[in-house]
């Protein structure tokens, strides 16, 4: 027989299973004989002296986890540590000692322990578990976990054999009361962890890299003129997610006019149902606007870590006013077709105009929406008080714009010709 260190004979072989066996000695027999020994009746003598269960499991793959654990099996749905959310476990160990009591006491702990996984000898592969939640059968356990990327090396092998240690729960920060002030993305007045805690890479990333709101451009580009076609609007937007390792989560665009507090839906997307692709623009048509009141625009964007950016835009509808010159003395609707009269979109009676200068023959006139009011004050050139110099023709006058909506107008005329030499005039 060669001698047990001659290589050639008997090669190296680093992969230990419970069927293989080691050579030695009968120390019982007054012989002396040499036997094979099984690993498995080792790693099972090994207990009993120690007292304590070695805690080793086989690894079982199940993708879609529906077996049931045979004794030391571990089954689970992928190899990759952190792929895992759900894993099945043998009450028994490999060697068929039953470590339910071991288990249990960190199942029912999983406040204060985490699990340990690591391979029989190979303690570069290995991951620690945060126990989420467990159910207890009769002879395994269902064991829900969560497994950070940060806290996973290496992965699992199919028929290995590892090891479930305890671990204390050293890489969980938990605090649910509120901090005094705002540090980072802890917020003054509101709880610093969930009531399950945070990770050591959570709490970091929250010191650190806070919720940041995403950065949103918004941009409407149209008019809106009462009684009058309203034309097309198009709305623009482009965003960047600003909190670190988050996605954009939904777009809301929406409108409404001024006196409603409803917001109709114009464009809609959410990732879990559009997938990765959004759009960028939408187009508002508009067939009319029978009303005075403003269109109001808002887009609501939201990531994934709840961050959320809310922006709002207004298109003012505007009432058609007219400012110029006429020779004629006497007023009739018919003046605002006239060259000398020039149309002016206004929100108010308060309007400035720049370059009064009428001919010697005429008359200076302002035309307005009755809605706006009576004119209060007059400025020429910003300075002058000269409400006097004008007149209001009474009573209010119909006009009819060039697509049939009528409307009725004050009707402000000067007193006199050439009254003005390029001047500015300002109406409040």
């Amino acid at each position: 027989m060669a001698r047990i260190n001659n290589k050639s004979k008997y090669p190296f072989d680093p992969i230990v299973t419970l069927d293989d066996f080691l050579v030695g000695t009968n120390g019982g027999s007054l012989r002396k004989e040499t036997r094979n020994y099984p690993i498995s009746s080792l790693i099972k003598l090994l207990e009993e002296i120690g007292g304590v269960s070695t805690n080793t499991f086989k690894v079982v793959l199940d993708p879609n986890l529906n077996k049931t654990p045979s004794t030391g099996d571990l089954i689970v749905s992928d190899l990759a540590f952190i792929n895992n959310t759900q894993v099945k476990v043998s009450k028994s160990n490999t060697s068929g000692a039953d470590v339910s009591t071991y288990l249990g006491f960190i199942l029912n702990n999983k406040e204060f322990f985490s699990l340990k996984i690591i391979r029989s000898g190979d303690y570069n592969v290995g991951a620690f578990a945060e126990v989420i939640e467990f159910t207890e059968e009769s002879d395994h356990y269902i064991v829900d976990l969560k497994i950070l990327e940060g806290n996973a090396y290496g992965e699992l092998i199919e028929g290995s054999l590892f090891t479930i240690d305890i671990s204390p729960k050293l890489s969980i920060f938990r605090n649910t009361q509120p901090p005094p002030v705002t540090i980072g993305g802890y917020i003054a007045g509101e709880p610093a962890t969930p009531e399950d805690g945070l990770t050591v890479e959570e709490s970091f990333n929250k010191l650190l890299f806070p919720p940041l709101p995403p950065n949103v451009s918004f941009t409407t580009s149209g008019q809106a003129i009462f009684n009058e076609p309203s034309p097309d609007v198009e709305l623009n937007w482009s965003i960047d997610i600003r909190t670190v390792n988050a996605t954009l989560s939904t777009i809301e665009v929406e409108f409404k006019r001024s006196g409603s507090s409803v917001w109709s839906s114009l464009y809609s997307y959410d990732s879990e149902t559009d997938g990765t692709s959004f759009d960028t623009s939408f187009t508002q048509v508009n067939s009319g606007n029978s009303s005075n009141e403003d269109y109001q625009y808002r887009i609501i964007v939201e990531d994934s870590s709840g961050s959320s950016s809310t922006i709002n835009r207004t298109i003012t509808t505007r009432e058609v006013s007219f400012f110029g010159v006429s020779e004629q003395s006497s007023w009739t609707p018919s003046i605002v077709d006239e060259a000398g009269i020039s149309r002016v979109l206004t929100t108010s009676r308060s309007n400035t105009f720049t370059g009064v200068d009428p001919d010697s023959n005429d008359f200076t006139y302002f035309i307005y929406p009755s809605s706006y009011g009576d004119i209060s004050k007059i400025f020429l050139d910003g300075v002058e008080p000269i409400l006097g110099a004008f007149t209001k023709i009474e009573p209010s006058t119909s006009v009819t714009n060039d697509f049939g909506e009528s409307d009725n107008y004050n009707v402000y005329k000067s007193n006199a010709t050439n009254a003005f030499d390029s001047v500015t005039l300002i109406f409040e």
